[in-house]
C-alpha cells in the first residue's frame, strides 16, 4: 500500500472522447431513458507524471473543480493498491467547459485511465465508474450517471438512470452536425425552469418529460433501421418538447432555425440548454457542409462534424 513510486517512470497518458446526448435531456433525471454517444471530435487527454509527495493537478483549462479531481486521483490510487500520492497530472482538453459535451466526465475518466496504467493496474469497470462517478458528484452535485457511462463505454448506449447502460444498434449512415454557440449553459436555469413546472403545473411537465423518453425509443428504432427522415423528426420533436419545458430559449431556437433552413432532417439543442451546443442531422456531406456554413456565418464558437455509421 505505500510502496514508493518509481519516479524514473514516464509519464503516462489517459485518453477520453467527449459526448452528446442524442435525445433525452432533463427526462433521463427523473428516471425516463435517453440515448447518447461517443463524440470523437474531442477529447481530454490526462498525464500522469510520478513525483515525490502529495498528488497534484494543473490543467491548461479544466479549473472548476481541481480539488474534486485531486481526491478522484487520490481514490484511484488506492483502489490500484498504491499510497494516495506520488503523482502530478496534468490535464489536457479540447473539449468546451459549459457546452453540454462531458467536459467534466471526460476529464474523470482520462484522469482514471492514467492513473491505472502508470500503475499497471486494470481496474474492475464497476470501479472505474465509481470512481469517475465519484469526480461528476463533486462537480454537479447528483448527476444521472449519462456522460460518465457514454464517455466509458465509447458506445452508442441507452441509458436509464438506476439500471446498466445498453449499447444501441447503428443501421444508418448519416452525418451529425454539432455547434458550439459560445454561451455556455446555464445548467442552474435550465434545472430550475423544469423544477419550477413541475411544481406549478406538473401534469404538463411529466408529460412532456414522459414524451421526451418516449422519443429515446423512437430514435433509437430509427437509428437500428437505417430511417434517417424518421429520426430528423425525432430529433425536431425533442427540441420542441425541450422548449415546452423551458430548456431551450430564443438564441438556441435561433440556432436550431438556422440548421432547418440549411436543410437539416432535424435539429436540437442537446445538453442541459440555456446555452451550449446544438446538433443537426444531415443525410449527406454536402448537406452537412450547408449546415456547418451556415452557423459559421452566424458566429459559432466552433462547428464540428461526426459521421454516424452501422
Amino acid at each position: 500500500m505505500n510502496a514508493p513510486v518509481d519516479a524514473s517512470l514516464r509519464p503516462t497518458l489517459g485518453r477520453a472522447c467527449g459526448k452528446l446526448i442524442l435525445v433525452g435531456e432533463h427526462a433521463v433525471v427523473h428516471g425516463h431513458p435517453a440515448l447518447a454517444l461517443p463524440f470523437h471530435q474531442v477529447e481530454v487527454v490526462a498525464e500522469a507524471i510520478p513525483v515525490p509527495g502529495p498528488v497534484q493537478v494543473t490543467s491548461e483549462r479544466y479549473d472548476a473543480n481541481l480539488a474534486g479531481l485531486r481526491r478522484t486521483a487520490e481514490a484511484t490510487l488506492v483502489a490500484c493498491g498504491r499510497a494516495p500520492r506520488g503523482f502530478s497530472l496534468h490535464i489536457r482538453s479540447t473539449i468546451p467547459m459549459g457546452a453540454g459535451l462531458g467536459s467534466s466526465a471526460a476529464t474523470a475518466v482520462a484522469l482514471v485511465r492514467a492513473l491505472a496504467r502508470a500503475c499497471e493496474h486494470e481496474l474492475p469497470d464497476a470501479i472505474t465508474t465509481g470512481l469517475v462517478n465519484l469526480a461528476e458528484r463533486e462537480a454537479h452535485g447528483q448527476p444521472s450517471g449519462l456522460d460518465a457511462a457514454t464517455i466509458l463505454l465509447e458506445r452508442p448506449i441507452r441509458f436509464r438512470r438506476e439500471h446498466e447502460p445498453v449499447p444501441i444498434a447503428l443501421g444508418t449512415r448519416a452525418h451529425l452536425v454539432v455547434a458550439d454557440t459560445g454561451r455556455q449553459r446555464d445548467t442552474r436555469a435550465a434545472v430550475a425552469a423544469v423544477t419550477d413546472m413541475l411544481r406549478h403545473e406538473p401534469a404538463r411537465a411529466q408529460a412532456c418529460l414522459a414524451a421526451l423518453g418516449g422519443l429515446s425509443s423512437d430514435a433509437e428504432a430509427a437509428l437500428a433501421g437505417g430511417e434517417v427522415v424518421a429520426l430528423g423528426q425525432v430529433l425536431d420533436r425533442a427540441h420542441d418538447l425541450l422548449s415546452a419545458l423551458g430548456v431551450s430559449d430564443l438564441a438556441l431556437d435561433t440556432w436550431v432555425g438556422l440548421a432547418r433552413r440549411a436543410g437539416a432532417l432535424g435539429a436540437k439543442l442537446t445538453g442541459a440548454g440555456r446555452g451550449g451546443c446544438v446538433l443537426a442531422l444531415a443525410g449527406d456531406a454536402r448537406m452537412a457542409g450547408a449546415i456547418a456554413a451556415a452557423w459559421q456565418e452566424a458566429g459559432a464558437a466552433a462547428v464540428y462534424q461526426e459521421e454516424l455509421t452501422g
